[in-house]
């Protein structure tokens, strides 16, 4: 059974992950840089007049850039291509050459690990968060490296048990016939394991699992300790571009994306109020005191050019004029085991798809 999720809160392990905030709630505001849902207090600790728009004061420092050559933004570019279903060759052909020179050199390609929904008539394309890391960074990202150890060691645990196959083992059938016969006498009790000279169990499981952590525990203390803080602070760096990755993701999720090569459109300005012209409002020039009857017969309509100026509606504010506007972004939607969920709490490789018009 679901537990309840509240607001801004990250569910437990044993809750499910929510359905999208936007979609079931109207009073939501998310940050502008992780793209997470901001948590109830922290709209009430600002003024009202004021909204929002950073979830704490690092993601408020780390603002993401709205520069076409700006990382983030060549991130953003890099997803809309890959949900247009452009090939991974022609979009590393499109990142500059600054992106370009973070790659470093693979021994093999990064995998294209797009893939459809299984839906009848569905034709959107679901790209996951690693792709986007694999396709920008030029690497391999954390899944693909522990699919590729993973089939290594196994891959050399077949040649050694071949190796061993081939060598041929020699059994003892008079011991074998023996721990037969104590297990009948014994109603299954299990034979001991016999030692050879050497005074190694002939238990393979257990003689792999002990070299195996004894081989891990020779390799840390061999590494040099200027290689391992090479490896943590490459460890970190990844680290720190993955998350920038999925905080694109998040972003445009919850406000869209932009076509390449648009520019961000101006963030909305105050609109200008102009000055009261009532004569109550409005200093009388070159009279002092207490106002007369005079004054109230010289105040008369305002001046023609400032009528036509308001009529005409000369003065323009900032959201005008920008191009485009926010409604030409294109909104995705988060995939998490095949269902629509909230991006503030995806967690695993989940992916990114187009929303549904």
């Amino acid at each position: 059974m679901a537990a309840i999720v509240v607001k801004g809160v990250r569910p437990t392990k044993q809750a499910n992950v929510p359905p999208p905030l936007y979609l079931t709630s109207s009073d939501v505001s998310y940050c502008h840089t992780c793209g997470r849902v901001i948590g109830s207090r922290k709209p009430k600790a600002v003024a009202p007049a004021s909204r929002s728009r950073f979830c704490s004061e690092k993601c408020k420092r780390h603002r993401p850039s709205s520069s076409l050559t700006s990382i983030d933004r060549q991130i953003e570019d890099t997803l809309h291509r890959l949900l247009d279903e452009l090939s991974l060759e022609d979009i590393v052909a499109t990142l500059p050459e600054s992106t370009r020179e973070l790659h470093t050199a693979l021994a093999k390609p990064v995998e294209d690990t797009r893939r459809r929904s299984g839906k009848k008539g569905d034709v959107r394309v679901l790209v996951p968060v690693g792709l986007v890391e694999g396709v920008v960074y030029g690497r391999l990202v954390s899944v693909n490296r522990r699919q590729e150890r993973w089939r290594d060691r196994h891959a050399g645990d077949a040649e050694k048990e071949g190796a061993k196959d081939g060598e041929g083992k020699d059994y003892d059938e008079a011991a074998l016939g023996r721990a037969l016969e104590r297990l009948k006498a014994g109603g299954g009790v299990k034979a001991k394991v016999e030692k050879k000279e050497g005074g190694a169990e002939e238990d393979g499981d257990r003689e792999e699992s002990s070299g195996s952590d004894s081989d891990r525990d020779e390799e840390r203390e061999s590494i040099d300790p200027a290689v391992a803080e090479q490896r943590r602070k490459d460890g970190q760096v990844r680290a720190t571009q993955r998350e920038r990755v999925k905080n694109a993701c998040r972003r445009a999720v919850v406000f869209g994306l932009l076509s390449p090569g648009v520019e961000a459109p101006v963030q909305k300005a105050e609109e200008k109020v102009d000055l009261p012209t009532s004569s109550e409002q409005r200093p009388v020039k070159g009279k002092k005191g207490k106002k007369g009857k005079d004054d109230d017969e010289d105040d008369g309509p305002p001046p023609a050019k400032h009528a036509a100026k308001q009529a005409t509606g000369k003065h323009k504010t900032a959201d005008e004029t920008a191009a485009p506007t926010e409604s030409s972004r294109k909104r995705c939607e988060c995939i998490m085991r095949a269902e629509v969920v909230e991006p503030s709490f995806a967690k695993g490789d989940w992916g990114v798809r187009w929303a549904e018009n």
